[in-house]
């Protein structure tokens, strides 16, 4: 496992890279060993897990993790991925061996495994550390800083993984406890939800004016079923700063911008916004500022060079017109009845007001 190469340096070309032991062992030996491990459940070379085959993941699951096993990990993402700064962990600790039964080492490859390590490498070391302990210097919440250092690219690096604990019964069995055990002021203490991180991720890949934000943008809003919060409830805020969903779309009078992330959250017929997630008639005013803006724009030398020189703004292949963006809001809700009645007045649409309040509360409960 000794590296021989630098120990960092800028642009993995193959992107980041694990460096793992293996038992040699059979498959079937290796795949028991895993099912009676906290890796249970796992297979190897799926979207989110370190290890490539059933000797790599039972070889995490048995033995006494080392921060070398890492290998080489993008710790500063830029712009483009010829910049990203990377460290190599095997070269970096070719001579020393990862000590758990020292606190330096323990937090540090606590900290390490959270930030950069698959599905198997996280469960394996929260499987180390008891429930009311933190785990690195910043506790689990490190999971989920991680995605958010490069925007875009890094929450599309972590989908996987984020998805995996971000998943209602793997959040409650990981990650829940160790919010609530934990004491102090540590980021652990604060009780977070998996809604919350999501709504956070969304407003960081706002708005998704290139394809390869898009792309992020739509794994936030179907995968982790993020959606545009109302309240700093239900945002992160310990782990980004930020104000509201709704907030952060509109502050910048980025009205444009904004048109852009309602046309896209409203894509698809899928169920209403919920009550906390719809624009006040206040937000629907700021948007009739769009009414009569070309959304559609080439794309600046810096995008092109981040995403292809032949791509484009991925509205170009959409009908896109702020009527049909009305439409759209109206059959999302994405709008208090008071802001979806100005929309449709501004655009010709007759409305007819939806039960809100206690009325659709009762209606939901029925």
């Amino acid at each position: 496992m000794a590296g021989s190469g630098p120990c960092s340096g800028r642009g993995l070309e193959d992107g980041p890279q694990f460096c793992l032991p293996s038992l040699e062992v059979s498959d079937s030996s290796c795949q028991r060993l895993v099912e009676a491990s906290p890796l249970r459940g796992l297979s190897p070379d799926t979207p989110g897990v370190s290890s490539r085959s059933w000797q790599e993941l039972a070889a995490v699951a048995t033995q006494l993790p080392d921060v070398r096993w890492l290998g080489r990990q993008v710790f500063m993402w830029c712009g483009n991925p010829k910049e990203d700064l990377w460290n190599d962990f095997t070269a970096l600790h070719q001579n020393e061996t990862t000590d758990l039964e020292k606190q330096e080492h323990r937090n540090y490859f606590g900290e390490k495994a959270l930030r950069f390590g698959g599905v198997d490498i996280v469960l394996r070391t929260l499987a180390l550390f008891r429930a009311d302990e933190r785990v690195g210097y910043h506790g689990v919440v490190s999971l989920f800083t991680e995605p958010l250092q490069g925007r875009a690219r890094s929450i599309l690096h972590y989908a996987a993984r984020t998805a995996f604990f971000l998943q209602r019964e793997n959040f409650s069995k990981h990650i829940a406890p160790r919010f609530v055990s934990c004491t102090g002021k540590d980021p652990d203490r604060l009780q977070l939800t998996p809604q919350q991180i999501a709504n956070t991720m969304l407003v960081l890949v706002a708005p998704p004016q290139t394809p390869r934000k898009l792309q992020a943008f739509r794994l936030v809003m179907n995968r982790f079923g993020a959606f545009l919060a109302t309240s700093v409830e239900d945002m992160a805020c310990s782990i980004c700063g930020t104000s509201t969903g709704w907030e952060e779309v509109f502050c910048n009078a980025d009205i444009r911008g904004a048109a852009r992330v309602l046309w896209h959250l409203c894509e698809d017929m899928g169920p209403p916004f919920p009550p906390r997630g719809r624009g006040s008639r206040c937000h629907a005013e700021m948007l009739l500022e769009a009414q009569h803006l070309q959304l559609v724009r080439p794309l600046d030398a810096f995008e092109l060079e981040l995403e292809g020189a032949h791509a484009q703004d991925p509205l170009v292949e959409e009908n896109y017109s702020f009527r049909e963006l009305v439409q759209r809001c109206v059959a999302r809700r994405a709008f208090e009845n008071s802001g979806l009645k100005l929309l449709c007045e501004a655009v010709g649409i007759g409305f007819h007001p939806l039960p809100e309040g206690p009325e659709e509360e009762a209606l939901r409960m029925a």
